[in-house]
């Protein structure tokens, strides 16, 4: 088929971003990392520590809290998505630069 394949499949090429949506959205994704993670770490803490065997509603009301819980500490005081993000920053600058140098990646 000729013509122009855009229009058939506007969102199979890359689009441009800029360097600030970029930014953002690797903030973003860090910080859905770090909420992950603490889910993950409040899910696991609340196992070592249950003695008795609660009902499946007691069990969905606490995975639901923690995971509130989590949303809310991500970002707030534990900088691990601020570390996250500025280690994917730094290796990408590092990729980037070595690209325009023409060293060998890898």
């Amino acid at each position: 088929m000729k013509g122009n394949s855009n229009v058939i499949f506007p969102n199979i090429l890359p689009r441009p971003f800029s360097t600030e949506k970029k930014m953002a959205d690797l903030e973003k994704v860090a910080r859905d990392f770090e909420a992950l993670f603490l889910y993950i770490l409040l899910r696991e803490m609340k196992k070592s520590t249950s003695l008795f065997k609660k009902s499946f509603a007691e069990d969905a009301y606490m995975d639901i809290l923690y995971e509130k819980v989590a949303s809310h500490l991500a970002g707030k005081g534990t900088k691990i998505s601020d570390l996250i993000s500025k280690y994917l920053s730094k290796e990408r600058t590092d990729f980037t630069d070595k690209k325009r140098e023409g060293e060998k990646i890898g």
